[in-house]
């Protein structure tokens, strides 16, 4: 219940810019399939490269292509010049010796808060489940169909 009135009342103050007059909002993104997908792409890729490349070279959905950038608000990549590069976190991450927090909380594109860890393991389970989930609704519609 505590939640639930924590976040009325962060809702009900609005927060305006002074210099661009645009509302400030604190936004949550979660470390999700599609954010796990991204990071192995990128690692499949060498540890760098364009988010163009990605796209064309594993055939990455929109969503994945637009919410790729989220990947350095949990600290895995960072960018440098155009290109994403794994960072020495997301390396960690990777081999499972460190894990990236399970949530982000930003604030005009800056973390603000950070969840508890999440470890490759548990992250790998359900990317897999979530896959196995889509394979399972895509035939179910070839059925339909």
């Amino acid at each position: 219940m505590d939640n639930i009135t924590e976040t009325i009342d962060i809702n009900k103050k609005l927060e305006i810019c002074p210099c661009c007059g645009r509302k400030i909002v604190i936004y949550q993104h979660r470390f999700n399939h599609l954010l796990m997908y991204d990071l192995l792409c990128l690692d499949k890729a060498g540890g760098t490269s364009t988010l163009g490349k990605l796209k064309i070279r594993f055939a990455m959905t929109p969503s994945e292509y637009n919410n790729f950038q989220k990947l350095a608000y949990f600290g895995l990549v960072k960018k440098e010049n155009r290109s994403y590069v794994i960072t020495e976190l997301g390396r960690n991450f990777l081999k499972g010796t460190q894990g990236c927090p399970s949530y982000v909380k930003t604030r005009i594109n800056d973390v603000v808060d950070r969840g508890p860890e999440v470890s490759y393991e548990d992250a790998m389970v359900a990317f897999q489940n979530r896959k196995q989930y889509e394979s399972q609704v895509a035939r179910l519609k070839e059925i339909i169909a």
